[in-house]
């Protein structure tokens, strides 16, 4: 699947990255499908690309390396 994201341009999104939240998310109950985009090898952060609204991303962090 490709995808024209505002912060990333055109994305080739594998489908084993497509997250699925079927009653969306806090604050968010619309948005139901993201992709899981990691910062970068070793990281951890990451971002939560909206499929639906291409101009919402979300960066996450893995917790257990805070923790």
């Amino acid at each position: 699947m490709v995808v024209k994201s505002t912060r990333f341009g055109e994305l080739e999104i594998n489908q084993a990255d497509i997250l699925e939240f079927q009653q969306g998310i806090p604050g968010f109950p619309n948005e139901t499908r993201f992709a899981f985009l990691p910062h970068q090898e070793e990281s951890v952060f990451a971002f939560l690309q909206s499929l639906a609204d291409l101009d919402l991303t979300f960066v996450v962090i893995e917790p257990f390396s805070i923790f």
